[in-house]
């Protein structure tokens, strides 16, 4: 049997109040970009082992298996998203498109009050 679909997608869309944003945007800025050092420097296989040997078993990923497909992935590009642009957003956007076509969601909210990017 073919497998369908897409890789899964490891990221964590930051999630802040617009007025926090807007307090600071320099401020606002640097965290992101930290965030996003903070994701390719998780993607470096002796710094994965090193997270996984902190917060292995917290994340769930414990066994020889399991370590070596994320290992796997990580190298291949299979699970790792180190920037949130507006590609990433347009993407994001067409799965909950698509979650609200199959019921998972009632509305999709609006990209425009709700993705905020700091591209340049």
């Amino acid at each position: 049997m073919q497998k369908k679909g897409f890789p899964v997608i490891w990221a964590a869309p930051l999630v802040a109040w617009r007025s926090w944003v807007d307090e600071d945007k320099t401020r606002a800025k640097n965290f992101a970009a930290a965030i996003e050092e903070s994701f390719r420097w998780v993607a470096k296989p002796e710094n994965f082992d090193a997270a996984v040997k902190a917060h292995g078993e917290l994340a769930g990923v414990t066994d020889p298996a399991s370590i070596a497909t994320y290992k796997k992935w990580l190298a291949e590009g299979l699970i790792f998203l180190p920037d949130w642009n507006a590609k990433v957003i347009a993407a994001e956007w067409q799965f909950l498109d698509l979650a609200k076509r199959y019921g998972a969601l009632d509305a999709v909210p609006a990209k425009e009050k709700y993705a905020l990017t700091f591209e340049s």
